[in-house]
């Protein structure tokens, strides 16, 4: 592959066939390198580094690279970029999960990041990736915090490469840290890299942002790729297509979880009852209406 452009975008959509109503089938981020394989009027068609080929709208690629200096991908889904290097400082922007943003500076645990519209800010170095020798030390820090009866579950929110992701795992299972299961250790789009993770890991590996449809969960399934699937029905297109890649899980005797994007209790009491249905779906993560400031429905999910 040789890169001749780069996405110019927080977060863009590559899309199977040159059309918006077309399945999503991968995802790039800010300063991504791709290569350029065919130009449309709309559409232009790109190869990413993995060797990936889909299609992105023509305005989300530029040719060249659209930035200088250190890229930071974004790896919490509560990042809050902030006027001044301090908790309490004023927000002025939140965080894109899966964004990649560039660092001009670093002070006391934050870094000072430029956000796509050129604003400038300071985001908590807690909420970028990757840093696998901390991300050890700290869930060992929790680990010692609850104790060994408390499972862990990891998201790494494609934080990690796949060498990476094993060799945490590893070292984990080495000081023997009780973890559940690790979900999306590398990027969404790089199904060999979870197999290579899922084969030589020592926890269960899930899958997430992997999962945008039912054919998704097919190909990773059928290349013995992950252990589970997270099912977000916002992520999935709803509950026909959740139902869809829980029968192909179930059939695989690959489980499944539940979880949530930042969604009301709307939303979130449907993906409840569409987990209580399914006995396949046996872990749930459906915490996303305690992030919100009021409660726009009566009755619903509970806390």
């Amino acid at each position: 592959m040789t890169p001749n452009a780069s996405i110019n975008v927080s977060v863009s959509n590559h899309y199977r066939e040159p059309m918006y109503d077309s399945e999503i089938i991968s995802q790039g981020l800010l300063g991504e390198h791709v290569e350029i394989v065919e130009r449309k009027p709309l559409f232009t068609r790109i190869r990413q580094s993995d060797n990936y080929i889909s299609w992105v709208s023509s305005d989300q690629v530029v040719e060249g690279d659209v930035a200088n200096g250190t890229s930071l991908l974004v790896t919490s889904h509560f990042m809050k970029i902030n006027k001044e290097p301090f908790s309490g400082s004023e927000c002025i922007r939140d965080g894109v999960i899966g964004c990649r943003l560039q660092a001009i500076g670093e002070r006391d645990g934050w870094y000072r990041v430029v956000l796509p519209d050129s604003i400038e800010g300071w985001g908590q170095k807690k909420h970028f990736g990757s840093n696998p020798v901390m991300d050890i030390e700290r869930l060992s820090a929790i680990n010692a915090a609850v104790g060994n009866n408390v499972q862990i579950r990891i998201d790494a929110n494609q934080g990690w490469t796949a060498k990476e992701a094993v060799n945490i795992s590893n070292e984990l299972s080495r000081r023997k840290i009780p973890i559940e299961l690790i979900e999306q250790p590398v990027r969404a789009a790089d199904f060999e890299g979870l197999r290579t993770v899922r084969n030589r890991s020592s926890f269960p590996v899930f899958a997430d942002e992997s999962i945008f449809s039912p054919r998704d969960a097919l190909d990773l399934i059928s290349m013995n790729g992950v252990d589970g699937i997270n099912i977000k029905l916002m992520k999935c297109g709803g509950i026909y297509n959740g139902l869809k890649i829980a029968a192909i899980a179930e059939s695989a005797g690959i489980p499944c979880m539940i979880g949530s994007m930042m969604e009301s209790h709307i939303s979130v009491t449907a993906a409840a009852h569409f987990a209580a249905g399914k006995t396949v779906i046996r872990s749930y993560d459906l915490d996303a209406p305690l992030f919100c400031s009021f409660n726009p429905a009566k009755g619903g999910i509970s806390y």
